[in-house]
């Protein structure tokens, strides 16, 4: 709970209802106990999975100092479990994630840089104890820190179905301006987005209602992809940045359930909330004036990550997450035995222990 008004009128907000160790009606970590013995050993911690309320700071229930202190209690409990966990720690992977940083970010980047400037030196100051700690050990270890992303503020909101619908690819029921996936006439429609950077097409034999024939997808593409990067924004600069097929960013078995065209969308822009839904708003683009101000869903290159290695980083000349393993553990895992998701929804447990095994989790 967060005490917000003492003024005439006492007011409590109360954070999301969370899953209790020591009363959960099912085991939720591996091994089963845990996160019981953190709780017990460590002290009470959040256990949703993004614990840090930005929706109670977007909607005004908290404040900035608020959240920002929130921030502070997770990420200073987090750091008690990670030494704890440090301490007992003797041979195999460690790995613990820290993602105020990307909350805060995510809030703050575009208006209070001072705030996510004070949380990199927080974050560099915990990299700097885990190191002094890590280089006492002496011996052979594989020492790692990454980030995933960067970040990018974005000014405008981009209503993507709404293009696809202004260019012919997508349309809706009954000469409807707005509407859903439930919505779109689909014997009309050849491409729709969901997601924040993906459009697919409405291929037949794939889609419940296809209508793109094999010998049109090529073709399609290539034109969709054209009139995209030629789209210009309210401010008059390009909204994308670059537009790829999906097997220039994918490889693998599960390549085909990606995206057709991956869309990096160019600094100030990110697709809405609504384009995640696949909602078809009248308006295609909108002012952001969220708190919510800065992103990662563009195009990679704006918003690169960052690896740190002791060892090993500079045998590669393009190092990618793929590399991950080999650098953690000294090998590369074994994906051969990976098998392509049937088409049928659901599977059997041999199924789903035969990809983790692919994986390398069994």
């Amino acid at each position: 709970m967060i005490l917000t008004s003492l003024n005439g009128v006492v007011r409590l907000y109360t954070l999301p209802l969370q899953i209790h160790p020591l009363h959960a009606l099912s085991h939720y970590s591996s091994s089963k106990s845990f996160a019981k013995d953190l709780w017990q050993k460590v002290g009470p911690y959040l256990t949703l999975g993004w614990p840090q309320d930005t929706t109670g700071l977007e909607d005004g229930c908290i404040t900035d100092e608020q959240f920002i202190a929130l921030c502070d209690m997770i990420f200073e409990r987090r750091k008690q479990i990670f030494f704890h966990l440090l301490g007992n720690f003797k041979e195999g992977v460690l790995g613990s994630i820290f993602d105020d940083l990307d909350r805060v970010q995510h809030m703050f980047y575009h208006n209070r840089l001072d705030v996510a400037q004070a949380w990199y030196q927080k974050l560099d100051a915990f990299v700097g104890e885990v190191s002094q700690r890590v280089e006492k050990w002496g011996g052979k270890y594989n020492y790692l820190i990454m980030s995933d992303h960067g970040f990018t503020t974005y000014q405008q909101k981009i209503h993507l179905n709404r293009w696809l619908a202004e260019n012919g690819y997508l349309t809706l029921n009954n000469g409807s301006t707005e509407g859903d996936l439930s919505s779109i006439d689909w014997q009309k429609t050849k491409a729709y987005a969901v997601g924040l950077n993906s459009v697919y097409l409405n291929v037949a034999g794939r889609e419940g209602k296809g209508i793109v024939g094999a010998n049109e997808i090529e073709p399609l593409l290539a034109e969709i992809q054209q009139k995209l990067m030629g789209w210009n924004g309210p401010d008059g600069k390009s909204v994308m940045q670059r537009i790829r097929l999906k097997h220039e960013v994918y490889n693998g078995a599960y390549t085909r359930l990606g995206p057709d065209l991956v869309i990096g969308y160019a600094p100030g822009y990110r697709a809405s909330s609504e384009t995640g839904l696949g909602k078809v708003p009248q308006n295609l683009v909108e002012a952001n004036h969220d708190h919510w101000g800065a992103d990662h869903c563009v195009d990679s290159d704006v918003v690169p990550g960052v690896i740190f290695a002791n060892r090993d980083l500079q045998n590669f000349g393009g190092v990618s997450f793929r590399d991950i393993p080999f650098l953690a553990i000294g090998k590369h895992l074994d994906q051969s035995h990976i098998k392509p998701p049937s088409q049928v929804s659901g599977g059997s447990q041999k199924d789903l222990e035969d990809r983790l095994k692919g994986l390398g989790y069994l």
